[in-house]
């Protein structure tokens, strides 16, 4: 079954922008990742944090990493209806989820026994890295479909908002 058709059951999944949904399964594949790739450090090289409390620190990293990419597509979207009022809107929601990773961390470090801080960092940050690839991704596709000539895509944001616009080779 193709991932695509697993992440559609999903509620919101058909809300998100195509630049989301792509940070959404770039984020999955990098918790597949970081998971057997700490799991195999903490048994071997980092023993202060068993495998256990590893994963359940990245999932919760990683879960709150793609929260914060649906709440991202959100309020870029809204943003763009907003007008003049758009970078209030955009610097309140940016602020909020810079205290949504706040509110994460704080329980994460008081129950270091339970959850691997390491874990739920790593996950914090896949984001960041979620983030680079799509932009590449979004960018390389513009690219292609600029050479082949014809249509190519703009995204109104880079950070990956905004739904995709088509416009012809002349009018760019």
């Amino acid at each position: 079954m193709k991932i695509d058709n697993i992440l559609a059951r999903l509620p919101f999944y058909g809300r998100l922008t195509e630049t989301a949904r792509l940070m959404y399964k770039i984020e999955c594949a990098i918790f597949v990742a970081l998971w057997i790739v700490g799991s195999a450090v903490s048994v071997f090289v980092y023993p202060f944090e068993r495998p256990a409390q590893f994963a359940f620190g990245l999932l919760i990293g990683c879960a709150a990493s793609i929260a914060k990419v649906v709440l991202l597509d959100k309020s870029l979207s809204g943003a763009v209806h907003l007008g003049g009022k758009a970078k209030n809107y955009a610097a309140l929601h940016a602020v909020l989820r810079n205290f949504g990773t706040i509110a994460i961390l704080i329980p994460v470090f008081f129950l270091r026994e339970h959850i691997g801080v390491v874990g739920a960092v790593a996950g914090l940050l896949s984001l960041q890295v979620a983030a680079f690839v799509a932009s590449a991704s979004v960018n390389k596709g513009m690219k292609t479909k600029n050479e082949t000539g014809g249509t190519h895509n703009v995204e109104e944001s880079a950070a990956g908002g905004g739904d995709k616009k088509s416009e012809t080779d002349e009018d760019a």
